[in-house]
């Protein structure tokens, strides 16, 4: 139920209007049509008079409520004593039974309806609004709206609807009361409305138009509007006017100057009809829908009249039906459930698979990336490595450049003759040279130290290390043309240079020495060796000789003493001449 079709009945012309929920708290209203009534102003509308009213709604609501002055209302006090002892159902015939003294129509002739009215008014007793009307209006009504495709909701006195839409559509000022009139052609109602509830309804059955327009008329009736007036207790509220009467001028300056208030006249925007407004004579029948979407509040509707009964009174002549709709219940419920936890069981197999799939496509990744960063490691390596190759290759081979000039130089000059095998490397100081080879005398050793010691470029020389190993060689016997002594045994001097982790060839062939640039340096080039004074015969220790298995004699061998040694040299870079290769390739 999203629209309503609210009907009011207004002595000789029946109003009507569309109520829609828009959304929460939010209606809209539409199609505020007036028509002149065809039927007595006491009987329920007729077939023709909805005809003319659902004839101007296109789609119109299958829901019809109905405000009308044979809807009564009255008010009923009631001890607590007698409230408590009464149930929940039971509270609503007790308050139809004692609403007979005030009605003069007995329960079983009328279809009502209640709410709480104002607390406290008397020490032990409560206050409630009830409705009723006679069960023949009502299903006359509701016979009627069944003709025309209608289902009647429920019956509203006036009383209780135009202040719920004054209530809905006049914000007023806050802290403030305001007090709401409704000035039929017929009766005037009032209405109190303080902290978005309505607090007390009054009405008094004399029309105040007909009294402004002439009010010597009827001096009787004067004397009851002004004391009804006076009995309203106006004094700082608001007023808000509904009804046909409040529109005419007349009405306003009246109020306003008996009241000592100024009047704001209600205005309903329409919304389906752009900027137009309906007037204030609507404002029954919109309350009468609103309290249909419960506005102002969730017991709005039970002050409406209707002859639905009660859940438990309608089907309580069915209770043996009651095990077989537990049964249902339970069937439905489990089967639900089943249906529900199978669906869950689904679901959860997909979303597994697709979890699966992509903690696969996941550990793919991070497969691909460890690898990715294992190359990327290698590759870093393999940069640095090149790097300190290109480092190496930039700034230490000059170093080794001239070390090898300068210490083969030296050599040249002040080594003795019986030194063999001398390898050169450059330790991680890069001011410090280790000198490796063999001699023939520990003494050879000794003046190679001290040699190296002279020049400037050496801070200090030091023999760290002669081992001395016994060796055999064969002696050729006498004639065979080469006498291998000392000297010839040693011709390949310097044949090798190592120098830190690499090997530095001085040529493959005798004589040839490799530059810093690769270019040969020819042995001529140097100056010219001179013999040692000092040079030494190797100590022979002892000889042996014999035949071999063809009778002849054999080669002799001899064991002789080699010296097996270590130099440190500190060299003092800055006083290293560079090299003459490197000048002359300038």
């Amino acid at each position: 139920m999203f629209s309503v079709l609210a009907l009011e009945i207004d002595g000789e012309v029946m109003r009507s209007a569309v109520v829609t929920l828009k959304g929460l708290g939010r209606y809209g209203v539409s199609h505020c049509y007036e028509i002149k009534r065809l039927a007595e102003i006491d009987e329920p509308p007729s077939v023709n008079e909805l005809a003319m009213i659902t004839a101007q709604i296109p789609n119109y609501p299958q829901s019809l409520v109905l405000v009308t002055p044979q809807a009564m209302l009255t008010e009923v006090p009631m001890e607590k004593a007698v409230l408590k002892k009464s149930g929940f159902f039971q509270k609503k015939g007790t308050l139809v039974r004692e609403s007979e003294a005030f009605t003069g129509y007995a329960p079983e002739e009328t279809f009502n309806g209640w709410e709480k009215g104002r607390l406290g008014e008397e020490e032990g007793y409560d206050s409630f609004w009830v409705t009723g009307c006679l069960q023949s209006f009502y299903l006359a009504v509701k016979e009627t709206a069944e003709d025309m495709g209608l289902k009647l909701k429920r019956i509203y006195p006036a009383e209780v609807c135009f202040p719920v839409a004054a209530l809905y559509l006049h914000k007023g000022e806050k802290g403030k009361k305001r007090l709401v009139l409704d000035v039929g052609p017929e009766a005037l109602k009032a209405a109190w409305l303080e902290k978005g509830k309505i607090t007390d309804y009054r009405t008094l059955d004399l029309s105040l138009p007909a009294f402004v327009d002439d009010p010597r008329a009827d001096e009787g009736s004067g004397s009851e509007i002004n004391e009804f007036l006076d009995s309203l207790d106006a004094k700082d509220c608001q007023l808000v006017l509904t009804g046909s009467g409040g529109r005419e001028e007349g009405v306003r300056l009246f109020l306003q100057e008996r009241l000592g208030l100024e009047p704001y006249l209600l205005s309903i925007p329409l919304a389906a009809q752009g900027e137009q407004w309906a007037g204030s004579a609507f404002s029954g029948a919109v309350g009468a829908a609103l309290r249909e979407f419960l506005c102002p509040n969730w017991n709005s509707r039970n002050i409406g009249i209707s002859d639905a009964q009660p859940l438990v009174k309608r089907y309580g002549d069915k209770i043996y039906l009651i095990p077989a709709g537990i049964l249902l219940f339970f069937f439905l419920f489990f089967g639900g459930h089943y249906w529900f936890i199978k669906y869950q069981i689904k679901s959860a197999a997909e979303e597994m698979k697709t979890l699966t799939q992509e903690r696969d496509s996941i550990k793919a990744a991070i497969a691909r990336v460890d690898t990715a960063e294992k190359e990327m490691a290698d590759l870093d390596e393999k940069q640095t490595f090149v790097k300190t190759k290109l480092l190496f290759l930039k700034n230490r081979i000059p170093d080794y450049d001239r070390l090898l000039y300068t210490t083969l130089a030296a050599m040249k000059d002040d080594a003795p003759e019986d030194l063999n095998f001398v390898n050169i490397q450059l330790l991680d100081t890069d001011d410090q040279y280790l000198i490796a080879g063999e001699s023939l005398s520990s003494t050879s050793v000794h003046d190679l130290a001290l040699a190296l010691q002279q020049p400037e470029w050496s801070e200090f020389a030091k023999v760290e290390e002669i081992v001395r190993e016994d060796r055999k060689e064969k002696i050729e016997p006498e004639g065979s043309g080469e006498d291998l002594t000392g000297e010839e045994m040693y011709e390949d001097n310097f044949s090798g240079l190592i120098i830190g982790e690499e090997e530095m060839t001085i040529g493959e062939e005798e004589g040839v020495i490799m530059g810093e640039e690769g270019e040969e340096i020819v042995p001529e080039d140097l100056p010219p060796e001179e013999d040692s004074e000092f040079a030494e015969e190797p100590d022979v220790i002892g000889e042996e000789t014999g035949l071999d298995d063809t009778g002849e004699t054999a080669p002799k061998t001899r064991v002789i003493q080699v010296y097996v040694f270590r130099i440190r040299l500190v060299m003092n870079r800055e006083l290293v001449a560079d090299l003459p290769l490197k000048e002359a390739g300038k």
